[in-house]
């Protein structure tokens, strides 16, 4: 997180005790994170909307599903177009590959020690996706059967991922591993905008519209890797 640039953090959760010892923990590890709660969805909505001082929304699990399906998205759509991370002691693959395609941009663990939580909110705030690498590995292994049974039957979704170029690819391949724009450009050695352009072409061929849905489109790290030219540090050109 920038040390000098207050970062605005709605904590929700109905645990006084949960929002307190996070709160004290993220004060310790970086005084600049201005920490609020509220202790349902509905509460949030009400005391926040369209509250433009927020950066990031850490909610539990629990209560997203008890309000609905549609609850990262009020939320997003009510208090701020800000990123959604998920907290939760259930850590079933399928239940975190559903928070995603809803719009989540993060999923931790209540088990997770606070600096993997606290770099788990930098990396999203720095406009990546997180998830536990343990999960992550579960999905993908779960994603390489299904997506195994798309070659298959000749699924449009793979079908595109292989017209992919290998630029792109090698974007993609880096989008599943949660990377963060500016990561990309400096791992690729190109410009911002040419990632960008990059992004969106990975998207529109995909069919999806955020990054939260590219390990859930994929999660097929053997597919990537098998399409993706061996990345060399010391060979990336603009002109790529």
């Amino acid at each position: 997180m920038n040390s000098q640039q207050s970062i605005g953090l709605l904590i929700v959760d109905d645990q006084p005790i949960v929002i307190e010892g996070l709160t004290s923990a993220f004060h310790a590890m970086t005084p600049h994170i201005d920490a609020r709660s509220a202790g349902s969805i509905e509460e949030a909505i009400s005391k926040f909307r369209n509250a433009s001082q927020l950066s990031l929304i850490l909610s539990d699990f629990t209560l997203l599903t008890a309000g609905g399906a549609n609850c990262i998205e009020s939320l997003k759509s009510e208090i701020a177009a800000v990123p959604v991370v998920v907290f939760s002691s259930n850590e079933s693959p399928e239940l975190i590959q559903r928070l995603f395609e809803a719009g989540a941009q993060g999923f931790v663990s209540k088990r997770s020690p606070i600096p993997v939580i606290l770099g788990a909110l930098q990396l999203v705030l720095a406009g990546g996706t997180y998830i536990p690498p343990q999960i992550l590995s579960i999905i993908r292994k779960k994603a390489t059967e299904s997506l195994d049974h798309c070659v298959v039957t000749k699924s449009d979704r793979v079908q595109n991922a292989v017209n992919l170029t290998g630029r792109q690819m090698e974007v993609l391949n880096l989008l599943v591993e949660g990377r963060a724009t500016k990561n990309i450009c400096r791992e690729l050695n190109i410009s911002e905008g040419t990632a960008k352009a990059h992004i969106t072409a990975i998207f529109r061929t995909l069919k999806i519209a955020r990054r939260a849905q590219v390990p859930v489109a994929i999660g097929h790290q053997r597919m990537i890797s098998a399409q993706t030219p061996a990345r060399r540090s010391d060979a990336r050109h603009e002109a790529d």
